[in-house]
């Protein structure tokens, strides 16, 4: 797991090594800079990579991932169900957009399952 023994992340943008999260994260602040001089306007600082992550983050990671793959698959099966709806002539493309416009997630998925319809 370990690339780098004692070290916990890497700058990609200069030399620099971090023993630990926070001296990490004072980096990035210390290395923020405007993207746009004219309007001001903070972006990011340099950019990092966590080489040894605490057992806390792996956990968190690991957590996340399968909560995710369980919102994303569920997230498909209303998509498809709503799509069967649609082809046996239940509903219109548009009642679905309309009913989900107070719903962002699943309005927005709608419009991306759509547009995938209509390239293949």
């Amino acid at each position: 797991m370990s690339e780098s023994p004692g070290v916990y992340a890497i700058c990609k943008d200069c030399p620099e090594t971090f023993a630990d999260r926070e001296v990490m994260l004072a980096h990035q602040r210390g290395t923020m800079a405007p993207t746009r001089e004219e309007t001001g306007v903070v972006a990011r600082g340099h950019s990092v990579r966590v080489v040894n992550p605490t057992p806390e983050e792996i956990e968190t990671k690991r957590v996340r991932g399968i909560v995710d793959d369980a919102i994303e698959s569920a997230l498909h099966d209303a998509m498809e169900e709503l799509d069967r709806a649609v082809q046996q002539g239940k509903i219109t493309d548009e009642q679905v957009a309309r009913e989900l416009l107070d719903h962002r997630d699943f309005s927005d998925a709608w419009f991306e399952f759509l547009q995938e319809q209509r390239d293949e």
